[in-house]
This record gives structure tokens, C-alpha cells and sequence, in this order.
């Protein structure tokens, strides 16, 4: 744990912890140097830098500034194609282009330290690629002939996730508050490490919510967008480390005042240790996405909580991993199937009705005639018997009396008995 006299107060705004736009000013310092470079190649790579700094190289769209970050990439990846061609960008052709692509995908160009480039990063060199001339070439619109055949997609790896229980055992063997308190806040909320690292002990960035118990927490800084999230679960280990950070008084001061590399290097060896696996802080924010996932079991919330746009596919990667978006399939269907079992049921009930009074009236009129046939048997219903039989004689009597009374024409058929 560091004293209070070792912990460096940021001045106010994003604290930069990769140094990015100090290594991207030097790499640009670098280039503009460099007397190995074709000439034509290092004014149209500084041209596209300055143009992505200002916003120009991206149409129609709010978020038009290109940062540090991703400016640095650029430069290192122009630089290096600059060097594999050998000649001018102005000069390329496409049996060039084709060339390059052939030997990028078949590993002909290695990192640093001699190992193949992965497939993103390969994907990352094309799109680099694909933007520089479409930049230089198609007035940023339209990708010209020379590279618009160029196949930017990179198969989506899957990322293994920590559950619930490993991320305790991780935290219980931590060896101090502060520790604990990283690792459970970095599950908890799902934060980049940069949005992290960026917040401080000031009530804009970390407040209490009494209505539902628990921290909240204002991600100011931001790759995508700044937001606010609940830490319902990491709450107890905040409460913990607040008691003891040791610059508490300081509002400038960072919730947790570490480096990147310190953080990166803690997560690594409390992970070999405990759970004897390779653990990093943005497997940590894929754990909490998985984690997270099954529980919210809505797209727009978790884009919320994740910083990501509603059109990223990110979302729908987690809820497709943990089988979610057919849980809502699976229900429909059961609801279909629940609703016509309760309609057949509803159906035979009705049935069952119809037949239980059939059979009611059939009961009554089978008491009403064997208790007639009891009489009958015993002697008592015999005279009653008698009387029905006469009136009944009486009365064929009388309408075959009528019928004798009567006169019938008898009409013979033509040409019978002439």
C-alpha cells in the first residue's frame, strides 16, 4: 500500500495512464525526422494525421476527432507499409496492394519480438489501410479500386469469462482493501480500466444513493460515452477502502490511485495464484458483461452500463452467448402452447358439462321408471296401469270408428278392368 506522500494528484480532466498522447507526440516527432522514409510517403502520412486530428477524414457522424490513441496506430502502421512497399503511395498499383494483403495473411511480416500478428490486428492494418487511401484517393466518401476489395472482417473470438465465485475467491485472497476493492468494482461495473483510473474522490464521480442503498459511480471519461452506474455489489468494498485511502481528504485524489501497468501486474498474479489462470482487467469487464447479461436480459440497459451505441454488436454478442435472446423464443412458444392447452380444457370442460346433464336427465327418468316398475311389481301401480291401457284402447276405438264412417273414392288406373 503507498502513503499518502507517494500519491500524485492528476491536475483536473482525463488522466492519460497509457501516455498515449505523449508517445503519439514523439512518434510524430520521430517521422517528421526520419531521412530513411520516401519523401512523398511522410507528407501525405503527416497530411492524414493532421486531417484525422481535426475531424476531416470522418463525414456526417458527432464524434469526428480522432484521438492520440488511434492516431499513434496510424502512424505506426503507415510507417510500416510505407517501408514494405518501397516506393511511393502515389505509385502503388494493384498487383502491389494484392501482394501486401497475400503476404499480411500469410504471416511474411512478424511484431517486434518476431511472433505472427493476430487476426485483429491484421484486421486493424486493412481498415488502415482502406481509410489512408480513401482519404487520399475518394475525397473521404468513397473507397477507391486499389482497396475497396480488401476484407476487413475478423471472426469474433470468444473471450473466457470469470463467474461469480471465481471473482470472490480473487477477492478474498487480495492482500488489502485496496486490492479488494478493484478487482470487485471493475466486475461490478464492467468500467474500462481508463474510466476507472479517471475516477476520483469527488461527489460528481462517486456519491451514494440512499433510495437503493449502494455507490454510484460517474464514468466521466470515456471512449464511447460518460455515464452513471449503480455498484450494487462492489458497495461493501468501497465502504472498506474509503476508510483507508490515504489521500480521503483530497477530492482530486483517484479512487484508486495506481498506474496501468501496477493494476495490469495485480490482476495477473492474484489470478495465477488463486484461480491458476491468465486474468486480465478486460476480462474483467467481459466477466461482468456475461455476468451482467443474464441478469438485465435487455439490450438497451446493458449498452447503458457498458458505454456502448445501440448499434454495436457487442450487446448482442453476450445475450447470444448466454442463450438469452432465444429464452424470449422459448417463452412465446410455451405461451402458444399454454394458451391452446387452456383453450382444449376450456372445450372439454364444456363437453363434460353437456354429457353430466345428459346424464342427469337420464338418471332422473331411469329412478322415475323403475319406481313405476316397482309399483307395478308390489301391486300398487296395477289399476293405474289398467286405467292407461283403456284409455288408450278407447281411444284407437274411436278413430277407427271415424275412419269406418267415412266414404273413399276409388280411382282405377286407365285401361284396368275395361
Amino acid at each position: 500500500m503507498m502513503n499518502k506522500s507517494k500519491i500524485q494528484i492528476h491536475p483536473e480532466g482525463k488522466i492519460d495512464i497509457h501516455s498515449r498522447t505523449q508517445k503519439y507526440r514523439k512518434a510524430l516527432d520521430r517521422l517528421k525526422e526520419d531521412k530513411v522514409i520516401n519523401t512523398e510517403n511522410k507528407n501525405l502520412i503527416l497530411d492524414f494525421i493532421h486531417d484525422c486530428a481535426l475531424g476531416k477524414t470522418i463525414l456526417g457522424k458527432c464524434k469526428k476527432k480522432i484521438g492520440p490513441s488511434r492516431c499513434l496506430k496510424y502512424l505506426g502502421i503507415l510507417r510500416q507499409i510505407s517501408d514494405a512497399f518501397g516506393t511511393s503511395f502515389n505509385q502503388v498499383n494493384q498487383k502491389d496492394m494484392e501482394t501486401y494483403i497475400q503476404d499480411l495473411e500469410n504471416d511474411k511480416y512478424k511484431t517486434y519480438f518476431g511472433s505472427p500478428y493476430s487476426e485483429a490486428t491484421k484486421a486493424d492494418i486493412k481498415k488502415a489501410i482502406k481509410k489512408f487511401w480513401k482519404w487520399k484517393d475518394g475525397n473521404n466518401k468513397v473507397y477507391p479500386e486499389l482497396v475497396e476489395w480488401i476484407d476487413t472482417y475478423v471472426s469474433v473470438k470468444e473471450i473466457p469469462a470469470l463467474n461469480r465465485d471465481e471473482v470472490d475467491r480473487m477477492i478474498e485472497y487480495a492482500r488489502n482493501p485496496r486490492d479488494k476493492a478493484i478487482i470487485a468494482v471493475l466486475f461490478d461495473s464492467g468500467a474500462r480500466v481508463e474510466e476507472i483510473l479517471n475516477v476520483r474522490l469527488k461527489s460528481d464521480h462517486l456519491f451514494w444513493k440512499e433510495n437503493i442503498g449502494c455507490f454510484m459511480i460517474r464514468l466521466e471519461f470515456s471512449k464511447t460515452k460518460p455515464r452513471t452506474i449503480s455498484l450494487p455489489l462492489s458497495t461493501k468494498y468501497i465502504k472498506d477502502w474509503l476508510k483507508m485511502h490515504p489521500a480521503k481528504g483530497n477530492p482530486q485524489a483517484q479512487l484508486f490511485p495506481m498506474t496501468y501497468p501496477s493494476l495490469k501486474m495485480m490482476i495477473k498474479r492474484l489470478g495465477a495464484k488463486t484461480l491458476n489462470r491468465r486474468v486480465t482487467p478486460h476480462m474483467m469487464r467481459h466477466s461482468s458483461a456475461t455476468f451482467y447479461a443474464n441478469k438485465l436480459k435487455n439490450p438497451f440497459k446493458l449498452c447503458y452500463r457498458y458505454g456502448w451505441t445501440m448499434a454495436s454488436k457487442e450487446v448482442n454478442r453476450y445475450l447470444d452467448r448466454e442463450g438469452i435472446l432465444e429464452e424470449e423464443t422459448s417463452e412465446l412458444v410455451k405461451g402458444d402452447e399454454i394458451s391452446r392447452a387452456n383453450k382444449e380444457k376450456m372445450e372439454m370442460s364444456e363437453e363434460l358439462s353437456i354429457v353430466k346433464e345428459s346424464y342427469s336427465e337420464l338418471e332422473e327418468k331411469f329412478e322415475n321408471l323403475n319406481k313405476e316398475l316397482g309399483n307395478i311389481q308390489n301391486g300398487k301401480g296395477f289399476m293405474k296401469l289398467i286405467f292407461d291401457l283403456a284409455k288408450k284402447q278407447k281411444q284407437m276405438s274411436e278413430v277407427i270408428q271415424q275412419m269406418l264412417g267415412k266414404k273413399f273414392d276409388i280411382i282405377r288406373p286407365s285401361g284396368f278392368g275395361a
